[in-house]
């Protein structure tokens, strides 16, 4: 298993993942316009993926940039979302809002998904370490992230890996690891 950079040719393995690891109600486009597409198109530099005998079985993206999150988000995808469904679209806009004021304090946000078949071998540890450590360059302090509750199984695992939770919102948690 290697952990490299994200390529454009893994968009479709990488979009894949994103949609069959999603809840109900969002494993179509939905998806990805929420939780990849922002990343790859506008912060590629800053995605990994994990590979196994050329096979990409999981992948991280992380925005450093939250202004131009804020506004691609806010002017793209957002309406993108409304269009498929009025309330996800609702919905999407007050999580945005709930980003850039978290995003104040714990500036990076990332999303990091493992193929069902591929979770709980230590894959998502190796994706995440190499996440942190290209983050460090840019001398950022805080990773953070959003779960959609403590029941989940990301919940547990970015609690063992050291992440704290600071937020609530409607329910979701908001984990944040301290880099430096």
């Amino acid at each position: 298993m290697i952990i490299r950079k994200y390529l454009e040719k893994d968009y479709a393995s990488v979009a894949d993942i994103c949609k069959k690891t999603a809840k109900k109600g969002y494993q179509t486009n939905v998806a990805c316009w929420l939780f990849l597409d922002y990343y790859l198109e506008s912060e590629p530099e800053h995605a990994f993926v994990a590979e196994v005998d050329g096979k990409v079985i999981g992948y991280g993206v992380c925005s450093l940039n939250d202004r131009l999150y804020f506004k691609e988000m806010k002017e793209k995808w957002i309406p993108k979302i409304a269009s498929y469904a009025i309330y996800l679209g609702l919905f999407s806009r007050l999580s945005l809002w709930f980003n850039l004021y978290i995003t104040k304090t714990y500036q990076c946000s990332f999303h990091m998904n493992i193929s069902k078949d591929y979770q709980g071998k230590g894959i998502g540890k190796k994706l995440l370490d190499a996440m942190i450590l290209h983050i460090r360059q840019y001398q950022k302090n805080f990773l953070y992230c959003i779960t959609e509750n403590k029941k989940t199984m990301g919940y547990g695992f970015y609690r063992h890996y050291g992440f704290r939770q600071v937020k609530s919102f409607m329910g979701a948690k908001v984990l944040v690891y301290k880099i430096n």
